[in-house]
Formats: C-alpha cells, structure tokens, sequence
C-alpha cells in the first residue's frame, strides 16, 4: 500500500521540476526582453559603440540568446555604417548634385578643416568598411534557423556621423539611404518594423551585396580617376587640383548644369582601371553568390511566416511597414527566377547578353580571369570581347517578363528585395 507520505513525494519532485522550467523559462524571456531592450536603447540613443559592447557582453553570457545575437549583428551593421560616414566626414566630403558614385553619396556634416587625404588612405577607409561588415555577418551568421523577434523603429535609429558623441535629429540611418516612402519617417512609430528571421538572411545578403562592392573597388587601381576626379568629393582634402563648382562658375560663366556634364565626362574616361589585387574579384564573387543563398533563405523564411506583424519584407497578404508596396506570388516567384538566372551566370552555366553580339559574356571568367576594366569599352564591346562564348545566353524575353511582374518597377523592388 502506498503511503500518505510517498504520494506527497511522488507529486512533488513533478512540482518542484515544473516550478524550475516555469522559472527558468520566464528567465529566459526576461534575458530576451532585455536583449531587445539594450538593441532598441543604442540604436535610438546613436550610443552603437557602447550598445556593441552590451551586447557582446550578454553574447558571452549566453550563446543561445538569438535575439542578442541578431542585435549585435544590426548594430554592428549600423556602426559600420557610422565608421564610414566617420571616415568621410574626417577628410570633408561635400558630394557634389548630379554625380552618383559608391560610397561617396553619404550626406555627412560639414568639415571646414578636414584631413589629407591620399588614395592609400582611401582605400584603407573602404578595407575597414568591409572589415566591420564582415564582423557583422559573423555574428548574424551564428543564428542560423533559430527564431528571432525584434521590434525596431527604423525612423529613430541614429548615428554619430561626425564622430562627436552628439547625435542629432539629422543623423539618422535612415537619412543616409533615404526613405523608399517620402514622409513615412516623420514621426517616431511611422517604421516600426518587427524584424524576424527573414531579416536576419536579408541583412546578411545586404552584408554580402556591399562585401562585394567594396572588394571589386580594391581589386582594380583607380589611383589617376581619384588623383583627377576626387578633389569634386572631398574639396579641401589635399588631393591634387581640387576645386569647386561655385569657383568655376565665377572664371567660366558657364552653368552648374553645363559643369556637371564636364565632370561626368571626365570620370567616365577615367574609368580605366588595371586589375591590382585579382584575389580580391574572386572574394566578389564569392560575397554575390553568398547574397543570392540569403536572399533565397530570406524568402524561405518570409513564406512560410504564420504571422501578419509590421514586417520590413512582408510575403504575399502579410501586412508591411512600407505603403505603396504590393508585395505578390507573383512578384516573388519573379525575384527568386532572377536569383536563378543570376547564379547560373555567376557560375557560368548562362551566358550574359550584349546589346553588340549574338555570343554571351561569360560573367564567371570576368571574376576568375580579370582584366583590366574600362567602362567605354564594356559598353561599346572591345572590353568584353575576352569573355565570349558561345552557349545559352539569359534571354531578353526573360527580363521582359520581370519587368512585366513588377508593373516596369523592378529594380526599386530589387533594391528593397535585395
């Protein structure tokens, strides 16, 4: 017979057993409530250098925290961000209107009295670019396929562009990229978007897009078009015979307008760049097929959500921070046949068009077996004439049904896309 005094002990260990898991469980939310806090704190407060810190700290604590994780990675991603801004806001960039060139567009503050800066020196700003980014990716890459949730008001993520601990209202992130819907920032709360794990492969595949940017850039010696040509970025840098519109105006009499052709005429003939690093297009192609994995993880993610929640991607009838977006199968099965396409010309199973010959460019030798790059002779054909071959070329038919997906919008989805 059992007794009083046994059965007392047959449902207590249950008890005290489930009083544990209930403890331990609600510790973890509170170390996940707190993840989440300390991400929300620096990023709004501009504070990223000491919100990395935090984080790492509760990384190290506990390795299993997602949500720390995913935070350490957005604001390493965001501090990579606010070093180059740093970097060009030290040597006076001042981006001239009607010139579009890679990393040169930030709207950093004003330098009256910046530093020299060389084309080593500027190289060096674009390797620490990639080398932050690449420690973001690090850390988001340490997730893998655990679930996260993070609310993140965009429109309140701050910066310290100039380096000076004050953060002000015209240092947020969102100033840099600018808004995909004018006015939608206006207010704290309009860009509220609860990120999840669809976030975390497509911030990994934005890492890898701007990974292989940078190491295309260095991989070629663009030393003559920054000796020519930079002094329009950074005026007061030192770099040889810098000037400004406004002292051309006054000897020439000619229009802003009329210098702006000057200028992009000028660049465009400097883009004659000999390969200096070839390691560095192989790493390039390497980041680009990583960004179409993620971004394929990405939509793997977003499709299969259960939720409706304030999402930066939102799949087909989910709801999203960004009006305006019609987000269809549709458009989705579109974008995941342009990542199809773009991989197999990467690895050189499809052929790239030209508008001049009927062969295709074979995209993977352009990064195997570089040469030197000009830009007027890719456009008129001589440059290209290296990687012709003869096989299946990605049709034209094919983009027109894209364009088509997208109502002729395409690469705004793409930019957002990703």
């Amino acid at each position: 017979m059992v007794s009083r005094k046994s059965l007392r002990r047959a449902f207590l260990v249950p008890a005290l057993l489930a009083v544990f898991v209930f403890v331990g469980a609600a510790a973890q939310r509170v170390r996940a409530d707190d993840a989440v806090a300390v991400v929300q704190e620096h990023l709004y407060a501009g504070t990223l250098k000491a919100g990395e810190a935090a984080l790492a700290g509760i990384v190290a604590k506990n390795g299993s925290d997602a949500n720390a994780k995913f935070g350490l990675g957005l604001i390493r991603f965001s501090r990579a961000v606010e070093r180059l801004a740093q970097s060009l806001h030290r040597y006076g960039l001042r981006a001239p209107q009607g010139i579009n060139m890679p990393f040169v567009r930030m709207p950093v503050p004003e330098n009256a009295t910046p530093d020299v800066l060389t084309y080593e020196g500027f190289r060096a700003v674009l390797q620490d670019f990639a080398t932050d980014l690449q420690s973001a990716d690090a850390v988001l890459a340490e997730i893998g396929e655990a679930p996260v949730k993070l609310p993140i008001d965009l429109s309140r993520v701050r910066i310290d562009m100039a380096g000076n601990g004050a953060v002000g209202d015209d240092e947020r992130l969102m100033s840099l990229f600018g808004s995909m819907e004018p006015g939608a920032a206006a207010n704290p709360g309009d860009f509220l978007a609860v990120l999840d794990r669809g976030d975390v492969f497509w911030l990994r595949g934005y890492c890898h897009l701007i990974l292989a940017s940078t190491e295309w850039f260095l991989a070629h010696d663009f030393k003559d078009l920054f000796e020519e040509e930079f002094g329009l970025f950074f005026p007061r840098a030192g770099i040889r015979d810098s000037f400004t519109r406004d002292e051309d105006r006054e000897r020439t009499g000619y229009t802003g307008f009329d210098i702006q052709i000057a200028d992009a005429i000028s660049i465009v003939h400097l883009i004659h760049w000999p390969v200096a690093e070839a390691d560095r297009m192989l790493r390039a192609r390497d980041h680009l097929l990583q960004m179409i994995a993620m971004s394929r993880l990405s939509w793997k993610a977003i499709l299969t959500r259960s939720d409706s929640d304030r999402h930066w991607i939102p799949g087909p009838g989910q709801t999203g921070v960004l009006r305006g977006f019609d987000v269809t199968g549709e458009r989705v099965v579109a974008w995941l046949a342009v990542l199809d396409d773009a991989e197999a010309a990467l690895e050189g199973r499809k052929l790239v068009p030209h508008w001049r010959f009927s062969k295709g460019i074979n995209l993977k030798r352009v990064f195997t077996e570089p040469k030197t790059f000009d830009l007027v002779l890719w456009l008129a054909g001589p440059g290209v004439r290296p990687f012709l071959e003869t096989g299946e070329v990605i049709s034209s038919q094919s983009w027109d049904q894209i364009t088509r997906a997208f109502n002729g919008d395409f690469l705004t989805y793409a930019f957002w896309f990703n």
